[in-house]
């Protein structure tokens, strides 16, 4: 959900998942994820499993268009061969963005469960500026800046980060 209104994303797919039901308050929100391709459609999600960092890491990377082969940053934490190979690329492309720094034991803890602040600072890190009103913009950005409502102008800006059009 927090995804979701942040990208502006709307469209939805046709999920196929056992334990994600049409009743469920969860069900639109699933399936704007797997038409926005940060969720695969498949036979289980697990949706009332609390979410892992490694996680975090590989949903933000897929939305943010990070480059998961560019790096292998991921292996100089503490145990980061613990980090899953399906995460380790994207671990190491928000690490080396600055989005995260892990803990000061120097570990990154891929498999413990993330808090909501964590979370919080992590989009705050990936997503800069985020305009969601129509109008005329003119305000530089010393980070990313994702625009997720129509009839917007950015006009003699200078964006630091990446710029992203959301749905």
């Amino acid at each position: 959900t927090i995804i979701n209104r942040l990208m502006g994303y709307k469209e939805t797919a046709e999920i196929s998942f056992a334990d994600v039901k049409p009743e469920d308050w969860f069900y639109e929100e699933v399936a704007k994820g797997v038409k926005a391709g940060y969720i695969d459609n498949g036979e289980e999600l697990q949706p009332n499993t609390n979410i892992t960092r490694e996680e975090v890491c590989s949903v933000i990377g897929i939305v943010f268009e990070l480059d998961k082969l560019a790096s292998n940053s991921a292996d100089n934490f503490t145990y980061g061969d613990t980090i899953a190979d399906w995460a380790k690329g994207y671990v190491s492309a928000m690490r080396d963005s600055g989005y995260i720094s892990g803990y000061p034991d120097g570990t990154f803890r891929p498999s413990g469960l993330i808090t909501r602040g964590e979370i919080a600072r992590i989009l705050t890190n990936t997503g800069g500026s985020i305009i969601n009103a129509e109008g005329e913009y003119t305000e530089d950005s010393l980070g990313n800046v994702i625009v997720n409502t129509p009839n917007v102008t950015l006009k003699d800006m200078k964006i630091k980060g990446d710029l992203y059009w959301a749905e």
